[in-house]
């Protein structure tokens, strides 16, 4: 079992799959299932993934295994359409009030950060906190936000480190607040992913306990969110940081050497 993670890995952040990185899946199919774990939720991951998920360009169905939301959610293919095999719910986990003070905690942050920035404010779209049952997504510029206002988040980001900045205040009102047993990691480019502890993409192993797996992600150092599964995976030597989908389709080319070796 290969498993990829999806915005920068497999896809450029919050944008479609292109047809090269499709074909080199679906080379890798016919050696291994191919897994995608995502912090993004179901909808999301369909999206972008579109052009992998076609059989006519990319692996067979059958061989492809989906985790949205870390692994908290598990999809196959199954009688012509994907179906839920298995999902995590954070609010349950928490209760209705630990529930409610975190929502409030992310309002606050997101508040706090505009005030850092001062004169110069990022533009918004909406949606800046969105449920997806195993976790919480905090976005700075909205979920609704373009190419071009992501992108002048990121910019602003790199320079000023907002969400690293946000991420302590995050941690340190939960604390105050007592919610307690979260785990707060950047996702993507732009967002903050909240979850129960040990709900990070480690999930997705408790659906392929049988697999020798290999893990393929670009956020795999510090509070990235694919370190753990990557320091799993590179205990073995099957670890593989990218930064890009280009540099990803060389990585595969490698794995399939590898999986040929055995």
């Amino acid at each position: 079992m290969v498993l990829f993670d999806m915005d920068g890995t497999l896809t450029p952040a919050r944008e479609a799959a292109d047809i090269p990185i499709a074909l080199a899946l679906r080379e890798l199919s016919r050696h291994a299932n191919i897994g995608i774990v995502t912090g993004s939720h179901f909808e999301y991951l369909r999206q972008q993934c579109e052009t992998i998920l076609n059989s006519l360009i990319g692996p067979d169905l059958d061989r492809i295994f989906l985790f949205p939301c870390n692994g908290g959610q598990y999809y196959r293919w199954h009688n012509a359409a994907w179906e839920m095999m298995a999902d995590k719910n954070m609010q349950d986990f928490l209760g209705q009030q630990k529930f409610n003070e975190l929502i409030k905690t992310c309002v606050f942050v997101l508040n706090a950060a505009l005030e850092d920035c001062g004169v110069e404010p990022w533009n918004l779209s909406g949606n800046f906190v969105e449920y997806r049952g195993p976790m919480v997504n905090l976005c700075f510029p909205g979920r609704q936000a373009n190419k071009i206002d992501r992108t002048k988040f990121q910019k602003m980001d790199s320079v000023y480190d907002m969400r690293n900045i946000a991420l302590n205040r995050l941690r340190g009102k939960l604390i105050m607040d007592d919610v307690a047993n979260l785990e707060c990691k950047l996702g993507g480019n732009t967002s903050i992913d909240i979850f129960p502890s040990g709900w990070n993409k480690l999930l997705a192993l408790e659906h392929i306990k049988d697999s020798t797996v290999w893990f393929v992600g670009d956020r795999c150092e510090g509070d990235g969110n694919d370190r753990e599964i990557y320091e799993y995976a590179a205990k073995a030597n099957r670890g593989f940081q990218t930064n890009n989908p280009s540099q990803t389709i060389t990585i595969i080319d490698e794995i399939v050497k590898q999986i040929r070796g055995k």
